[in-house]
């Protein structure tokens, strides 16, 4: 947890002295993926998009976003899942880069999307792989057979989210929300409602 939290504090920091330019977003969402372990990530802040890591293409990745704008419930703060859905197995760019996916909704203009990589991807085995039979009482599976069976199984899958992750996401959310809440007030104070211009307050 405390790991999450150093990284929370950065995230906000930097919003603080940054704002939401390209830049800012892009290192922040690069700490916030690095500390859960995400492969690749998408946000949107206010009509800015960052993108960090190991993607699927553009196109992939709008259909990814739709079928979860389709699927996840609107007043659903915090989705995730560790298999690829199963309107999306067809793609095989999808389930390479996107099994695992964390969506935060923080409100309803900022958005991070985080993806964690098919499982099989990040295990290697020495040797050629050879064919696999289904186990028979007269086959026993020996370690190679039963690695490959294990992939076969877990097609489609990343490491799932921990406990950790999906507490450590909420807590980010909160975070996250009380800051832009208090940016907005910043900004209301410091501004003229009609004109947008700086007021007294400012100089």
């Amino acid at each position: 947890r405390h790991p999450h939290q150093l990284v929370r504090t950065q995230v906000k920091q930097a919003l603080q002295t940054g704002g939401t330019s390209p830049e800012t977003l892009k290192n922040s969402l690069q700490d916030i993926a690095l500390q859960f372990n995400a492969q690749g990530a998408w946000a949107r802040v206010r009509g800015q998009t960052a993108l960090w890591g190991v993607l699927p293409s553009s196109r992939r990745l709008k259909r990814l976003r739709s079928w979860l704008a389709r699927h996840v419930a609107p007043d659903l703060a915090v989705f995730h899942t560790h298999e690829i859905p199963a309107q999306l197995r067809d793609d095989t760019e999808l389930v390479r880069h996107a099994s695992g996916l964390l969506l935060i909704r923080i409100n309803a203009n900022v958005t991070i999307l985080l993806l964690r990589s098919e499982q099989q991807e990040h295990i290697d085995w020495a040797g050629e792989q050879q064919h696999v039979k289904p186990e028979t009482h007269r086959q026993k599976l020996s370690p190679r057979t039963s690695f490959a069976v294990w992939r076969e199984q877990v097609k489609g899958q990343a490491w799932p989210w921990t406990a950790t992750d999906i507490e450590a996401a909420h807590d980010l959310r909160t975070a996250l929300v009380e800051l832009i809440d208090y940016l907005a007030l910043e900004h209301k104070s410091l501004t003229d409602p009609l004109t947008g211009l700086g007021n007294r307050n400012l100089l």
